[in-house]
């Protein structure tokens, strides 16, 4: 069985998106970026929160700093959590296209 990262890049691509895995360090990583070749820009980071917990010391850090952080340098943040991915698949695929639609309209 592939990886909650893997289906939803899978399903991201077969919607014409250009998704990546992992990117960044092991400080601040995110799950997925999604990008936008004809901007040039990743337009969403998709953090799940296994790999949030994973990656951060306290929880201040995971949920306040971290996404300000990568906000201040341009990134939109979405946080999706595996046991609403396992239920609710197509609600959380929905709320990830809207986000990165939102993101490439630039609101």
């Amino acid at each position: 069985i592939a990886s909650v990262e893997e289906q939803i890049k899978e399903r991201l691509e077969k919607q014409g998106y250009t998704v990546d895995l992992s990117l960044g360090d092991d400080k601040n990583r995110i799950s997925l970026a999604v990008y936008d070749k004809e901007k040039d820009k990743y337009l969403l980071g998709i953090e799940l929160d296994r790999d949030a917990f994973r990656t951060s010391s306290s929880s201040m850090e995971r949920d306040v700093y971290k996404p300000k952080f990568l906000e201040a340098r341009g990134w939109k943040i979405m946080r999706v959590w595996c046991r609403d991915w396992w239920l609710y698949p197509s609600r959380v695929m929905k709320s990830i296209t809207n986000a990165i639609e939102r993101s490439k309209s630039g609101k």
